[in-house]
């Protein structure tokens, strides 16, 4: 199966990795090995029991970049959707890049101004997963819905089904090779667009008390979503959001 349109992965790109190593390590069971990357220096990798779930990439403060989740979208060709991105409205953040043994990527930010990154990777494409302490699902927020779903639809093969939801917030479902792969919803104010990375707990109430105890934010929520189930939004200590999802079957 084509990965075009698969998340592939997603890191925590943060000016304090130490922090938010044993934060999320913490907060979701996640284990933390550190590889040793050269010039780029350590990568801190993600695992929940034997299954990869992300890492964290180290910001410098020099920068002035806040805190951020990116996820990595899959394409055919990273270079041709480089190239093809600038004329579509995106922003060129940098790459193409390769990573030894695992894929080729980029950085792009959307016309709306929401990271993305486009990959490959010499990998199956992963199956959705809501079991705890997996990522399960990606938001876009964003001013212009209907920019949104065109940039994504170009660029990353995604067909969109608009849904109701109860404060009849516009919402769109995204889907590829016939799988739910996020959504996108309509913001309650201008701004930059933003995607807002969910990992599936059996518990959201515990976990955002929790995250609130480790020095975490609880931005909204917790609140139910019918027949989706329950939701809330999250700040770690640095302020990267992340939002936690406990599926209506559990």
């Amino acid at each position: 199966m084509s990965q075009k349109g698969a998340w592939l992965w997603r890191d925590l790109m943060t000016t304090q990795p130490e922090a938010a190593e044993a934060f999320y390590a913490e907060l979701f069971g996640w284990t933390v090995k550190h590889l040793e990357m050269g010039e780029s220096g350590i990568y801190r990798m993600f695992s929940l029991g034997e299954a990869r779930v992300g890492g964290i990439v180290t910001l410098p403060v020099s920068d002035g970049v806040p805190d951020h989740w990116v996820g990595y979208l899959g394409v055919d060709d990273v270079d041709a959707t480089v190239l093809a991105a600038p004329e579509l409205g995106a922003g060129i953040g940098f790459g193409p890049r390769d990573i030894p043994d695992d894929g080729r990527f980029a950085l792009i930010v959307d016309p709306q101004g929401a990271p993305v990154s486009p990959m490959t990777r010499p990998v199956d494409v992963p199956a959705p997963d809501y079991s705890p302490g997996s990522f399960c699902w990606m938001e876009l927020h964003t001013a212009d819905i209907d920019a949104a779903i065109e940039f994504y639809a170009d660029v990353f093969g995604w067909s969109f089904q608009e849904v109701q939801i109860a404060d009849a917030t516009r919402y769109a479902l995204s889907s590829s090779g016939g799988i739910d792969r996020g959504g996108i919803m309509q913001a309650a104010s201008e701004g930059p667009a933003a995607w807002l990375q969910y990992v599936a707990v059996e518990d959201v109430d515990e976990t955002a008390n929790k995250a609130a105890e480790l020095g975490g934010t609880v931005a909204y929520g917790p609140n139910d979503i019918p027949g989706v189930g329950r939701f809330a939004i999250l700040s770690d200590p640095v302020g990267a959001a992340l939002a936690v999802l406990q599926p209506a079957s559990t």
